[in-house]
C-alpha cells in the first residue's frame, strides 16, 4: 500500500476519529499511533537509506489493549 492509497481509504473517515493499529490477528491487539518515520530520516540505517518508505510507528497499547478480531475480516485495501 502506498500513501495515496492509504489517504483514499481514510478520506471518508471522520476527521476527529482516533487512529489505532490492529495487529496480530490470532491475538488481536490494538495500539496507538506514536507518529510516522520517513526512510530519508533513517540515513544512519544503511539498508534503508535508498528506499522510500513511511513507517507508521506504534505507540503502546490502546484502550483495553485488544482490537476486535472482526477488524481483520472487514479491513478494506
Amino acid at each position: 500500500m502506498n500513501v495515496r492509497q492509504l489517504i483514499a481509504l481514510l478520506e471518508d473517515a471522520p476527521p476527529t476519529a482516533e487512529v489505532r493499529l490492529a495487529v496480530q490477528p490470532e491475538w488481536p491487539l490494538a495500539c496507538n499511533v506514536r507518529g510516522v518515520a520517513y526512510a530519508d530520516d533513517l540515513a544512519d540505517e544503511e539498508d534503508l537509506a535508498d528506499y522510500r518508505y513511511v513507517y507508521i510507528v506504534e505507540g503502546g497499547s490502546a484502550g483495553d489493549g485488544y482490537a476486535p478480531r472482526a477488524a481483520f475480516d472487514v479491513a478494506v485495501s
